[in-house]
């Protein structure tokens, strides 16, 4: 069983401040070391990022040195200013099923919710530990945990990356809205398992890379190469057809110019895109001519246009067009905001 990412996040914001050692885990791509990240941020703590994949057991367990005539292991670096921490701080163990045997079992007393400690070195109150890895078998190089550190996680989270979410992210980004319009099309593309090595495969990560590359302006012919290394094949010329597709979408220039007359689209899926773009595109003097042509197409455009611009530009929705409308449709403000 898995949970969406967003879920997810809700748990670590949960988990975090009650100091519960969580694990995090998926697919490659999917946004695991996000979704820690954000949860640090909506806490305000600061997230310190270990790598053990590239690690050493002396990165935690420190290097001998004699005191006082005694041998004794001294802790260093990015460790030893994580055990001196004294603000909210995340410790996050990123990759961590990529780790040598020897680093898993050097960290088992430390994520330990009873211990967190190496050898007489205990964490702060302060320090919450938080880790992240891909599943064996995935092709993302990730090996096998060892038991005695996989029964030190209180709570493991096998997740799924959620559509609506990475929608919103992808929006309130500036991505370019045919990515997540494609999506709401073909929804199973937004991740799959990884195929054979040095080929892409479709994950919020590779689409993340596809709407910058589309940002870019790149040439029509370069577009297939490129997002085949990273959605695969199948994935990228399904994509590129609906680009080919989306080419014949009218200009928001013309929708603001001529709202009572602009061509619309049939498929629900291009209409997603034309609405965004409205939403990114419009201003307090062409706010109008946006509803009344999407009043065109259905009020559950100008809905999700309205929810879309008045978090981004609440000016656009002072205008007599919105208010006539929304007095209109409040059943429908409504209902989206119980939902």
């Amino acid at each position: 069983m898995s949970v969406p990412l967003s879920l997810a996040r809700q748990i670590l914001v949960t988990n975090i401040p009650a100091r519960v050692p969580t694990l995090v885990f998926s697919r490659p791509g999917v946004g695991k070391s996000a979704a820690v990240e954000a949860a640090a941020a909506e806490l305000g703590y600061r997230c310190r990022v270990f790598h053990p994949a590239i690690g050493d057991p002396t990165d935690f367990k420190g290097l001998p040195a004699i005191v006082d005539g005694m041998a004794e292991f001294l802790p260093y670096g990015e460790f030893r200013r994580l055990l001196e921490a004294t603000e909210p701080t995340v410790a996050f163990f990123d990759d961590l099923a990529h780790a040598p045997r020897s680093v898993q079992a050097a960290l088992m007393h430390l994520i330990h919710p009873d211990s967190r400690r190496i050898g007489e070195e205990r964490l702060p109150d302060c320090v919450s530990i938080v880790a992240a890895s891909n599943q064996r078998g995935q092709r993302a190089g990730a090996d096998s945990m060892i038991t005695p550190l996989w029964g030190r996680f209180p709570t493991i989270l096998s997740v799924e990356p959620d559509l609506a979410d990475w929608t919103r992210l992808a929006l309130e980004r500036g991505w370019d809205p045919l990515v997540p319009a494609y999506l709401r099309r073909v929804p199973d593309d937004l991740s799959q398992d990884p195929t054979a090595e040095f080929t892409g495969f479709p994950s919020p990560r590779a689409w993340e890379y596809v709407a910058r590359n589309l940002s870019l302006d790149l040439p029509e012919e370069a577009r297939l190469d490129v997002f085949t290394h990273l959605l695969g094949q199948e994935v990228a010329l399904k994509f590129t057809a609906f680009l080919a597709l989306a080419a014949t979408l009218p200009d928001p220039a013309e929708i603001f110019a001529a709202p009572q007359t602009a061509p619309i689209p049939d498929d629900p899926s291009l209409l997603f895109a034309v609405a965004m773009s409205l939403a990114r595109l419009a201003d307090p003097e062409t706010a109008a001519a946006a509803i009344e042509y999407l009043g065109r197409c259905g009020n559950e455009w100008v809905t999700l246009w309205v929810e879309r611009t008045g978090r981004e530009r609440p000016e656009n929705l002072e205008n007599s067009a919105y208010r006539v409308w929304a007095v209109t449709n409040d059943d429908l403000l409504l209902g989206r905001a119980a939902a």
